[in-house]
C-alpha cells in the first residue's frame, strides 16, 4: 500500500526533511510538502492526499484552525496526524481531537517510533500489515 499521498505542513524544513526521509523508509513514496497552513490547504484541495501530517504550531495557522478547514471540505475524509511539542497541555489537545484530528502525537526530532505507530493505525490496522 504504497500508493497512499502523504502531505507533511511543517514549517520546520529541517524536521520536515527528516519525516520524508522517514516514510520512503516505510516505502511511502508519495509525499508531497508545505510549509504554511496556506500553502498546506491549497495542496490538500489539489491533491486529497489520504493522509495528512501537521505540526501544531504553523506561521500562519494553529493546529485548530487548519484541522476545521480541512474538516469542512465537503466529501472529503483524510487521515489527520498532529504533531505537538512537549509544552501542550491536555486541553490543548482536546482541542485538537475536537477539531478533527485522529491521532495527536508528541515531536520528536530522532525517534520516530510514535509516529509510525500513528500512521500504522490510520492507514494500515485493517489488513494488519504495511505491503511493499
Amino acid at each position: 500500500m504504497n500508493n497512499v499521498k502523504i502531505l507533511i505542513i511543517d514549517g520546520h524544513p529541517v524536521y520536515y526533511q527528516k519525516t520524508v526521509g522517514f516514510l520512503k523508509g516505510l516505502t511511502l513514496k508519495d509525499i508531497t510538502t508545505a510549509s504554511s497552513g496556506q500553502e498546506g490547504l491549497k495542496k490538500v484541495d489539489m491533491l486529497r492526499p489520504d493522509l495528512i501530517m501537521m505540526s501544531a504550531m504553523l506561521p500562519d495557522f494553529d493546529g485548530v484552525d487548519i484541522c476545521r478547514e480541512i474538516r469542512a471540505i465537503k466529501d472529503y475524509t483524510p487521515k489527520i496526524i498532529v504533531q505537538i511539542g512537549v509544552f501542550y497541555e491536555e486541553k490543548d489537545i482536546d482541542d485538537l481531537y475536537q477539531s478533527g484530528a485522529n491521532k495527536v502525537v508528541l515531536r520528536k526530532e530522532k525517534d520516530f517510533l510514535s509516529l509510525e505507530k500513528a500512521i500504522d493505525e490510520l492507514l494500515f490496522s485493517k489488513s494488519g500489515s504495511r505491503q511493499s
